[in-house]
């Protein structure tokens, strides 16, 4: 069977039905029906390829890995996207067309401009240059590293950016450190105070909120003190089934769900969403709050609904509540404390409980 896949698509996750999952998995699980690039029409538009893919956070003792996978593709007519999605790129994507990405409809490109205290990579300045150029909206990442000292990491990262910080907020890249060895040799809790100090110097030098890179699984073998995803925002690698709850985040910000998407003047490449379309995007690169994500089934007025457990704590987070609520609709002493806080800071008794005065301040307090 031929398929035509030159104008193909990767399907956006939120397409990705069960059914479709339950395809795929079968198809990756009989090597001997469908080998490796056999392609599988599932019906309508949508065809099952099957490709190398990079294995990512499924099981923290491990790092990632090349493996067999199946790529859900849209070969019709392309559908209007309801996120805005770019790419990440560094000196292994030499050679990038950048005017091919931006037609292909990518709205930023985040790339990598240094690791540790002193590696540099050789293509940041030209792919900085030629993504702007382009018209998207570039932002910076660094890899973070347990060798060298975290505040001098910081400002290693900052004198190759110069004076042009980006458009994005800068992005920290928090993964494995070497193969057997996530951490670095450091314990849990060194390796996260480590991080604590990259997040808080480079915000302290730039004044902005980061953007913290990692995967589920490694995020895991870390204490869970919450303070690191208080004062960050999180960029999700996940590839499969769209990320719920990461350490005490409330919600993800950008989400890089596959590292094969087939990117026009790139070639197979990562590829990640923003949680809401090319308007909030700029709204959010110019320094506004990123939006919520209310899933497919969920409206907004659900969202935030205060007559529910896990629409009290949205709510509360759409309020201000610092540090953020994970919304996971489990009531305990810090959504407590935060109702508490709420009510101090509108004139009401602070006894933590959600009464009638209380649930009409918090109405009030969201426009709602």
């Amino acid at each position: 069977m031929t398929i035509d896949m030159l104008h193909a698509r990767p399907l956006d996750p939120r397409e990705v039905t069960h059914d479709l999952t339950a395809a795929s998995e079968k198809i990756k699980l009989d090597p001997g029906r469908y080998p490796m690039h056999a392609t599988v029409e599932l019906g309508g538009d949508i065809v099952a390829r099957v490709e190398v893919h990079t294995w990512y956070g499924a099981d923290p003792k491990r790092p990632p890995e090349p493996h067999r996978g199946v790529t859900l593709y849209h070969v019709g007519p392309a559908k209007p996207a309801e996120r805005a999605w770019g790419v990440d790129v560094s000196s292994y994507q030499p050679h990038i067309d950048w005017a091919k990405v931006a037609g292909a409809g990518a709205a930023f490109a985040i790339v990598k401009a240094t690791e540790g205290r002193t590696v540099s990579s050789p293509t940041f300045a030209a792919q900085r240059s030629g993504a702007r150029v382009a018209g998207l909206l570039v932002g910076a990442y660094h890899f973070f590293r347990t060798t060298s000292d975290p505040r001098q990491q910081i400002d290693h990262f900052l004198d190759v950016l110069g004076s042009d910080l980006g458009d994005l907020p800068p992005a920290l890249d928090v993964e494995w450190q070497h193969e057997g060895d996530p951490l670095g040799g450091l314990s849990p809790a060194a390796f996260l105070d480590a991080v604590t100090l990259v997040v808080e110097h480079l915000a302290l030098r730039t004044g902005r909120r980061p953007l913290l890179y990692t995967a589920p699984g490694f995020w895991s073998l870390l204490p869970p003190r919450g303070d690191v995803e208080a004062a960050t925002d999180l960029w999700c690698a996940k590839y499969g089934p769209e990320p719920s709850k990461v350490g005490a985040w409330p919600r993800w910000t950008l989400w890089q769900y596959t590292d094969r998407r087939a990117v026009p003047g790139i070639g197979p490449d990562d590829a990640s969403v923003f949680a809401g379309g090319v308007e909030e995007l700029r709204a959010w690169a110019l320094g506004a709050t990123a939006p919520t994500y209310v899933s497919p089934e969920q409206s907004p007025q659900q969202a935030l609904d205060v007559t529910t457990p896990r629409g009290l704590q949205a709510a509360l987070n759409a309020a201000g509540a610092a540090p953020p609520l994970v919304v996971d609709g489990k009531i305990g002493p810090r959504t407590t404390a935060a109702i508490a806080a709420f009510q101090a800071s509108h004139g009401l008794t602070a006894d933590g409980r959600i009464g009638p005065a209380t649930r009409a301040a918090l109405i009030q307090a969201l426009g709602a």
